[in-house]
């Protein structure tokens, strides 16, 4: 998507340009929004000195077994996005083939 915001074709480049910026946005709301549903969890987890989650229910908060399964149904959900390939010379092709995310090279976030 990057390349084709530095299209010659003006009408694309605008268009992608926006279209990057608002999956950052979405990315961003999204992933805020689930730290807010942990951090209200494990806040009432506090009050309640417990981690039943029944009681934690109670409360109106997912409970953290419940977050745990959803976000392993997500994480398999989004590596089935990249599709499995049988070829004998997957494993020596598939780094050159992953994507990376949008201007990689300068977020300095990543971990060591």
């Amino acid at each position: 998507m990057a390349s084709l915001a530095e299209s010659g074709f003006d009408p694309l480049a605008r268009t992608c340009q926006f279209m990057l910026t608002e999956e950052a946005h979405h990315m961003f709301v999204g992933e805020t929004g689930v730290m807010r549903i942990i951090q209200r969890t494990c806040e009432v987890m506090r009050e309640l000195r417990t981690d039943d989650p029944e009681r934690s229910a109670r409360r109106w908060v997912i409970d953290l077994p419940m977050l745990q399964r959803f976000m392993h149904f997500h994480y398999s959900v989004s590596l089935d996005l990249f599709g499995r390939s049988s070829r004998r010379m997957a494993p020596l092709t598939s780094p050159r083939v992953s994507r990376g995310r949008y201007h990689e090279t300068r977020i300095a976030d990543d971990h060591r």
